[in-house]
């Protein structure tokens, strides 16, 4: 059902526009004075908190420092066959050998602190 009101029995302001449109036009003129007066403070929320929270999770979930750092090994590794042999092959601390003895100084520092995090006793 659709109830019409005509315009006699709506109340009208002293300018002549519908009580109804300008509290509806007042009501939205605060929300945005209440969001502005908020938005500071949410931005300094999202800034301080939430984008180092996110940038965190990334970073615990990402090893591709290591996979460049160890890229040698990796590579001897695929080849090994875990069912057959026991101990990897010769060829991967060969591997190992050279990523750490050629590689760079400070990324190796970094991976093995990154290894160190998921098992302790690697730094």
């Amino acid at each position: 059902m659709e109830v019409n009101i005509s315009t006699a029995d709506q109340i009208l302001t002293t300018d002549g526009i519908p009580l109804k449109v300008s509290l509806r036009k007042t009501e939205r003129k605060n929300k945005i004075k209440a969001f502005l007066l908020v938005f500071p403070l949410l931005l300094f929320i999202i800034v301080t908190f939430i984008v180092p929270i996110g940038d965190m999770l990334t970073r615990s979930i990402d090893d591709s420092l290591i996979n460049e750092v160890y890229g040698k090994t990796f590579e001897e590794y695929k080849k090994w066959d875990k069912a057959k042999d026991e101990l990897p092959p010769e060829a991967v601390y060969k591997a190992l050998f050279e990523d750490i003895a050629y590689g760079d100084k400070l990324k190796i520092g970094r991976s093995l602190t990154r290894m160190n995090y998921s098992k302790s006793g690697w730094k």
